[in-house]
């Protein structure tokens, strides 16, 4: 198993570098989104622009989002950055993913 892991550290390697040196920005982001979910849009607004627009997320791009979301999930894993990963979390929770 440790072999294994090994083996993905190093595949992944680029990319999880790429995602620490912009570790605030992606920070600034996924709170930004947390946040406007958990504004009153929908109530507010008469409408459902929230709702319409995390299940078009879900929906249309659908298997995209899905291998996104793995790759930083995986990346925030091994860079151990906790915050992150909850915020990631989350996010999918709320996307019903």
């Amino acid at each position: 198993m440790n072999q294994v892991m090994s083996q993905v550290k190093s595949v992944m390697n680029p990319v999880c570098a790429m995602i620490q040196s912009n570790k605030k920005v992606l920070s600034l982001v996924l709170v930004a989104v947390v946040v406007a979910t958990y504004l009153p849009i929908d109530e507010v607004l008469k409408t459902n622009v929230q709702s319409n627009l995390l299940s078009n997320l879900r929906i249309n791009m659908g298997t995209v989002v899905r291998v996104v979301m793995t790759v930083l999930f995986l990346c925030l894993y091994l860079n151990n950055d906790v915050m992150n990963l909850v915020l990631l979390l989350w996010l999918c929770k709320a996307m019903k993913m």
